[in-house]
């Protein structure tokens, strides 16, 4: 593929979305966000309540977690996507079948880059020695982080799911790979760097014995930044759907 994925001009694109259309993006979020953030104060009084919750009770919590994350993810896809009066369009098949369809394949995806990921890290730490340990002797966040790239990179080639099955559109692993080739690390600049820049910048918000007053806030923060990631990939399958 020769054409070149304009990755900055994505980033800025996004962010001045995100500005010029905050009130309609903040509508768009408000319902997901305030589920999510329900569902995991619901989680942390599970935990605090009770010491050794029901595995069944964990799994139920967890599926409806990720069913909620489906949902925030979708609604931000076809914001940038689809048209105002197709947005909210139901799948016509059963309620909440676009929601399992796009887990279906986070779970795949998913499962692959963080196996992926495992022998990267483990060479990294044992390259790097005592100074890839914490004190609290876990691997440090560096370590991680640039151990993780390869497997981010793989995410970035196959991403194009996610949009694409918001949209009710069908796409195969191989075919994402094939319709990113050329742009792999243009893609991971704009779906891996960009919104890990986001993560730390919010994160450099957070401290220890923080209220629950600011832990709601972070939470919300987190859930604004992931829709920037979000739609920031949203735009990079626009752009490869325009030139493919």
């Amino acid at each position: 593929m020769n054409y070149q994925l304009p990755s900055l001009k994505i980033i800025v694109a996004t962010i001045y979305f995100a500005w010029s259309n905050k009130g309609e993006l903040l509508r768009a979020i408000s319902v997901p966000t305030l589920v999510l953030v329900l569902m995991l104060a619901a989680g942390a009084g599970m935990v605090f309540f009770l010491s050794k919750p029901h595995g069944l009770l964990s799994w139920i919590f967890l599926l409806a977690l990720a069913l909620g994350s489906s949902f925030f993810a979708i609604t931000c896809h076809r914001l940038i996507l689809i048209g105002s009066a197709y947005r909210f369009q139901s799948f016509n098949a059963m309620p909440g079948y676009r929601e399992l369809r796009f887990l279906g394949w986070g779970i795949v995806i998913y499962t692959m880059t963080a196996i992926l990921e495992i022998p990267f890290v483990v060479l990294l730490k044992t390259l790097v020695g005592a100074s890839a340990m914490t004190a609290e002797e876990g691997i440090s966040g560096w370590v991680k982080d640039i151990g993780s790239i390869p497997a981010m990179y793989v995410f970035s080639r196959l991403c194009l799911v996610f949009p694409a099955s918001a949209i009710d559109e069908s796409i195969t692993l191989r075919g994402a790979w094939e319709k990113t080739r050329g742009n792999g690390w243009r893609i991971f600049a704009v779906v891996g760097l960009f919104p890990w820049l986001i993560e730390k910048m919010i994160g450099l918000l957070s401290r220890n014995m923080a209220t629950a007053v600011e832990q709601t806030i972070l939470y919300i923060l987190f859930y604004i930044g992931l829709a920037l990631g979000v739609i920031a990939l949203s735009f990079t399958y626009k752009e490869l759907e325009k030139h493919g």
